[in-house]
């Protein structure tokens, strides 16, 4: 009987030793800046997909191949309209083009994204990310779902006079571990959460009612048969460390599915880089405009570029597919044809790329 109590004794020492609890006092504030050290490794050797209690993530070895930073602005300086309620405006590497916002509560924190179709439905997203007060075995749950209907012209699918879709996004925070994280940076007392996003499509045909003009007949459309790729139930899981003192994102691990195999872009907070002789993935914004919008043979692009540098064009698709990328000189091609001629109706985005600046453009193809 000692023996269990003993047991029950070190136990409970143990968990008290390690747990934490944060709250919305623990999250960054407008004006906060965030520097990270940003490493890829191979998914296979599972670091960071460990659950439990007392848990050791050791990171150490990670490698600050780039530097990112994370901006924490207020709605009034956000680079891009806000809607109304948000506290937060995250700005991700000085992309302001990669811009998310936040509505910051001590209840929890909601994360809100541009509609990523953009044919209609809501202009954003709302989602529930995190619970206070966060300690292991919080979950948070939420689902959004955007349903909107488009001729069926516009995505060229015969036989239906409307496609109505459906997108449906599930999120799932789940604090599933704390323990201690090792990084090149220092050793933390940390929560670990496991987040996982479920993004789902479903394409209905529509046809005029015989019975009743005012109402449409609603068929199943299989997404194989569609002539864009979308995606079907595609999973997306992060690991995600948080601290006391780290007032956001402590480190992160993302698992990014690509044809071949599995990988895991690691990034842990850094100090201010100084001289670190890295590159710095701030870039400044370039002065671009496109024309015609609606595209359909050519699309003309009209860039501010610096003379004598080297920029990339890049040409992707809706779900980031890379269709075409080629370089040029700035002052020698400001002005720049695509031809859209062998693109399908739909969303593209154009993104030219130099060693301090860049910009990313987005146009449609409608024949």
């Amino acid at each position: 009987m000692k023996k269990f109590l003993l047991a029950i004794s070190v136990l409970t020492a143990c968990i008290s030793q390690a747990q934490i609890t944060l709250t919305s006092a623990n999250f960054a504030q407008p004006g906060d800046t965030i520097f990270y050290g940003v490493d890829s490794i191979r998914s296979s050797s599972s670091l960071g997909t460990t659950n439990g209690v007392n848990k050791t993530w050791d990171f150490s070895g990670a490698s600050k191949q780039t530097t990112s930073e994370s901006v924490f602005s207020s709605p009034l300086n956000s680079p891009i309209p806000a809607p109304p309620g948000i506290s937060h405006v995250l700005i991700e590497d000085g992309d302001l083009q990669n811009v998310v916002f936040m509505s910051v509560t001590q209840a929890g924190v909601q994360t809100v994204i541009p509609n990523p179709v953009p044919f209609g439905g809501e202009p954003f997203i709302y989602l529930k990310s995190i619970t206070f007060p966060l300690n292991y075995l919080t979950r948070t749950r939420d689902t959004t779902i955007s349903s909107f209907v488009l001729p069926a012209s516009l995505l060229q699918i015969p036989l239906f006079d409307s496609v109505r879709i459906t997108l449906t996004i599930k999120l799932d925070v789940l604090c599933d571990g704390w323990g201690t994280l090792k990084t090149p940076t220092g050793t933390y007392n940390s929560l670990r959460l496991k987040q996982s996003t479920i993004t789902d499509f479903k394409f209905e045909g529509g046809l005029p009612n015989p019975l009743n003009p005012t109402k449409m007949i609603w068929t199943p459309i299989p997404i194989s048969s569609l002539p864009i790729d979308v995606p079907s139930n595609q999973l997306d899981v992060s690991y995600i460390w948080l601290s006391e003192n780290s007032k956001y994102f402590l480190a992160e691990a993302t698992m990014v599915t690509d044809t071949a195999n599995v990988q895991e872009t690691f990034r842990y907070q850094i100090p201010r880089p100084i001289n670190s002789g890295l590159f710095k993935n701030k870039l400044s914004l370039i002065e671009t405009q496109v024309y015609p919008n609606p595209a359909k043979d050519v699309l003309n692009i009209e860039a501010n570029l610096s003379a004598k540098q080297n920029y990339n064009i890049t040409l992707t698709d809706i779900n980031g597919k890379v269709l075409s990328s080629f370089g040029v000189i700035g002052n020698q091609q400001n002005k720049i044809t695509l031809p859209t001629d062998n693109l399908r109706d739909g969303l593209y985005f154009v993104r030219i790329v130099g060693s301090d600046s860049q910009a990313t453009v987005k146009f449609s193809v409608n024949r």
